[in-house]
């Protein structure tokens, strides 16, 4: 995760504002039936076609530091293809933290092609920032752009 450019503090992290018309990935959040979502999730899960690459990511900061991870597996989770988790500085948000996470993911994931990849993550402020029209954070930013590029050439 050292290459993630974090800046030092929230302040620095604000870039040019520019327009997402680039979209290689789709995403689904729980909308107006958070319960419903809730209820199919594990059967989405369990009906995921085995040879489908799936990644679960994480991010998160308490008063000892932040951090994030992932895990990345296959045949329905039986096997695992590569887990990584990492300490992050201080001043990261939560929100960093976990775009950062699956910047990563998706950077380690990008020597494949032509998978069905699924990418999950709890964070909807981390979906709503990646699914608007205008940005102006550099976290933001490079997670599009590596969403974009493995997008590029699987279905993701």
């Amino acid at each position: 995760m050292k290459d993630l450019d974090i800046p030092l503090n929230s302040e620095r992290d604000l870039t040019i504002p520019a327009l997402n018309l680039e979209q290689n990935f789709t995403t689904t959040t729980p909308g107006d039936y958070p319960d419903i979502y809730k209820n199919q999730l594990q059967q989405s899960i369990d009906n995921t076609p085995s040879d489908t690459i799936t990644c679960y990511t994480d991010g998160s900061k308490t008063d000892e530091g932040c951090g994030a991870g992932y895990i990345i597996t296959t045949d329905n989770n039986n096997t695992i293809i590569h887990e990584e988790s990492h300490r992050l500085p201080n001043c990261c948000t939560v929100f960093q933290a976990e775009l950062s996470t699956i910047t990563e993911a998706c950077n380690h994931l990008i020597t494949h092609t032509n998978k069905h990849i699924i990418i999950w993550t709890d964070s909807l402020s981390s979906i709503q920032a990646l699914t608007t029209l205008n940005n102006n954070s550099r976290t933001v930013a490079n997670c599009l752009n590596s969403l974009n590029h493995l997008g590029a050439n699987n279905n993701l």
